[in-house]
């Protein structure tokens, strides 16, 4: 009797995760903290080198962004948007206690929009997630200090982020899939080829389709133009190294950059100080010294 089997291709193209192109998580810049209730918290007109997530776990306070002030109570959570004046003040008689979530990464203020947070909608209940109790499942895992913790708490992460999503009806809907697969694969490109001299038209050419379709498309789904994103990139990747102790000269020619000095001038527009100033501030940390805001225990970018 004759048998039929299935034939396993022997090879197949790979898949991309469709939200590649939404969340870039910088590890170098995740940390926890909690802040216990006391009415003596008035942080006014600060900014944050990262972003922060809050989650009122008891008591009240007010929060203000762009002029506009919300009253926080148990269970909000609040964005701090990095480099943005903020304040936020606890009640005078019932002062809020919180815990905090710092990050960074080049896709980060996309990522936290997802999750329905942004600098237009920096306040949220999330019906049916309990954030206070996934915050401190985090904290306690990160407080651990080992490896296999570590990426626990990056899971719990993510699982948090996947609840506060499915808070927004439209973050449910079916993604564009031939749209999406040309932007990550354009991602994935520039990932693996950031050191080199690649260009949009590379890249477009790579894809096999005219730059200026490519340029709107990867707009339209990133929210940045290719040569923002490629640019950002090379920061964040120039960024590791600098806390490598490795030379702006050497940092620089390892991201794709055609000078030092230019690679100086693209980087204090992007981080807000110069490449030298950031390995010093990273070199303090290191050391011992004190952090710039030490009521967060905020690391630098």
């Amino acid at each position: 009797m004759k048998r039929n089997f299935q034939k396993t291709p022997d090879y197949e193209n790979i898949t991309f995760c469709s939200l590649q192109n939404h969340f870039d998580l910088d590890h170098t810049s995740f940390y926890i903290g909690y802040q216990s209730a006391s009415s003596l918290i008035r942080n006014v007109n600060v900014v944050k080198p990262v972003f922060i997530i809050q989650c009122v776990i008891s008591g009240k306070g007010i929060f203000e962004i762009n002029g506009k002030r919300y009253p926080l109570q148990t269970g909000d959570v609040f964005l701090l948007p990095k480099n943005l004046p903020i304040s936020y003040i606890a009640d005078e008689t019932e002062p809020f206690a919180y815990y905090y979530i710092g990050m960074d990464g080049v896709d980060m203020e996309k990522t936290l929009k997802l999750c329905g947070l942004s600098v237009n909608s920096p306040v949220r209940n999330y019906k049916g997630v309990n954030v206070p109790a996934a915050m401190k499942s985090i904290f306690h895992l990160m407080q651990q200090h080992s490896v296999s913790a570590n990426l626990k708490a990056l899971a719990e992460l993510y699982e948090l982020f996947s609840c506060m999503a499915e808070n927004d009806p439209k973050n449910t809907l079916p993604l564009r899939k031939q749209d999406i697969d040309y932007i990550n694969a354009a991602i994935f490109y520039i990932k693996g080829n950031y050191a080199n001299d690649i260009s949009v038209s590379s890249i477009a050419e790579k894809l096999g389709i005219g730059r200026t379709y490519f340029s709107w498309l990867f707009h339209r789904e990133t929210g940045m133009t290719p040569q923002t994103y490629l640019l950002r990139y090379r920061i964040s990747q120039a960024c590791k190294l600098l806390n490598m102790e490795m030379s702006v000269t050497q940092a620089s020619s390892q991201c794709g950059f055609n000078s030092p000095v230019n690679f100086s001038i693209q980087f204090k527009k992007i981080v807000g100080i110069t490449p030298r100033a950031f390995q010093q501030r990273a070199r303090d940390k290191d050391s011992g010294g004190s952090p710039e805001m030490p009521d967060d225990n905020d690391l630098l970018f």
